[in-house]
């Protein structure tokens, strides 16, 4: 996997993101167009952890990731990024507030 395939699985939250995660620690960051992160990406990572495919560690690592991704523009969704990777602030991932900031999203 390449580090800009390994940067789509993590965008898309892919089904070979476990792999993608493991590309880029292993890969230093490298300097390419960034690519856009929209709310549909979001979306599909919160619709993942409402039908529980996936859990709050997982939801919390993804944020966390991209966030720090300087090859990746955050910026539709850094609000969400945020209170994902800052929990405390919306009282804790759990199905009712993730179901909440869905519906948030415009």
């Amino acid at each position: 996997m390449t580090y800009e395939q390994a940067l789509n699985q993590l965008i898309t939250y892919g089904s070979d993101i476990n792999n993608a995660y493991r590309v880029l620690a292993q890969q230093t960051q490298q300097q390419i167009l960034p690519l856009k992160v929209y709310k549909q990406h979001l979306k599909h990572a919160l619709n993942l952890y409402i039908s529980a495919q996936i859990d709050d560690d997982d939801l919390t690592l993804w944020a966390t990731v991209l966030i720090n991704q300087t090859a990746i523009d955050t910026n539709e969704i850094d609000d969400f990024l945020f209170a994902l990777t800052n929990d405390d602030m919306m009282g804790g991932i759990s199905p009712a507030s993730i179901k909440k900031m869905y519906s948030l999203i415009k």
